[in-house]
């Protein structure tokens, strides 16, 4: 998962437990960078492509609204 310019790589145990999981995180020099490394680390590892932000669309009807009003609570 890229966070910024920060790659995080999880992995978890063989087993399936999760507490024997590790999150790495590796810093990179730019968001491109940490992008094509999790492409990289991805295809390495025959995992399926990540998506990338601009192809994630998200439906705005699925975001909590809330009155602007303090009263109206």
């Amino acid at each position: 998962m890229v966070v910024g310019d920060r790659l995080q790589l999880w992995f978890s145990s063989p087993t399936g437990d999760s507490s024997d999981s590790v999150i790495c995180t590796m810093p990179c020099t730019s968001n491109a960078e940490a992008l094509d490394l999790q492409d990289l680390h991805r295809e390495v590892w025959g995992l399926s492509k990540a998506p990338r932000e601009s192809a994630i669309t998200v439906d705005p009807s699925e975001f909590q609204t809330y009155p602007d009003n303090d009263q109206d609570w």
